[in-house]
């Protein structure tokens, strides 16, 4: 006897068959890495005057997808953004990727403690660490440079899985960013709102000379690739033809 069935049916169909299938169940790798901030910002980096509190705020972040991701440079800062490079506050841009989150294109949301309210540099922090996954392979960061009309310092969709493989060390040069959405050129300038807001880029009236004034580097502690079951199997009697639509 001849069964003809369509694959679009199949699972009505494999019911009158009786025939046993093997589901497919592809589970994400996911791997543990550490994240260390070191602040290089120093008197000697700037033509401005250098302000005697200066420091840098938490740094907040997310795991996320190619679809993903809350800043890029050349692209408007998001209102969360914009509290972050302006005022070092984070509850915003939390909301933000929380809604990303519910949409499937972010992970977990990161923070980093107070150690992070250090006086710029060279100094290293105490490195954190945080989970991330194969479906969710990149991430990105933001930290205000304070004081600041709406400086910042970031990274944005940074990718640590590539080719099946978990990247083992990636050390990153911070630069100043401006996130268009304040007047001010100088640390202690008072508020002057851009309107209309301008996309985030390097500081035009750059007190930095153009250095790099922090770094970030991720370290992969554990990374593991877990197989994917085997293929869906279908099993058939041997006196039963089976003929694919």
């Amino acid at each position: 006897m001849t069964y003809r069935v369509n694959l679009k049916k199949i699972t009505t169909k494999l019911s009158i068959l009786g025939v046993l299938v093997c589901l497919v169940s592809i589970n994400a790798s996911a791997a543990i890495y550490e994240m260390t901030f070191t602040g290089t910002f120093s008197p000697g980096d700037v033509s401005d005057s250098y302000p005697s509190n200066a420091h840098f705020s938490p740094l907040v972040g997310a795991t996320h997808n190619a679809q993903g991701g809350f800043w890029q440079q050349g692209q408007l800062a998001s209102t969360g953004v914009k509290n972050v490079a302006e005022l070092g506050s984070s509850g915003v841009l939390e909301n933000e990727l929380a809604f990303d989150k519910s949409q499937g294109t972010t992970g977990d949301f990161i923070q980093t403690g107070s150690l992070f309210g250090l006086v710029f540099g060279p100094k290293t922090t105490a490195p954190i660490q945080f989970e991330i996954t194969e479906d969710k392979p990149y991430v990105s960061f933001v930290s205000m440079v304070a004081p600041s009309p709406d400086w910042f310092v970031g990274i944005s969709k940074v990718l640590l899985f590539e080719n099946e493989i978990w990247a083992e060390t990636l050390t990153m040069g911070l630069p100043p960013l401006d996130a268009g959405t304040d007047n001010g050129t100088t640390f202690n300038a008072f508020n002057s709102a851009t309107n209309p807001k301008q996309p985030i880029n390097f500081p035009f009236f750059s007190p930095f000379n153009g250095n790099n004034i922090a770094s970030i580097t991720f370290t992969l502690i554990e990374g593991s690739i877990v197989p994917p079951e085997p293929e869906p199997v279908i099993v058939v009697p041997a006196i039963t033809t089976l003929i694919l639509e």
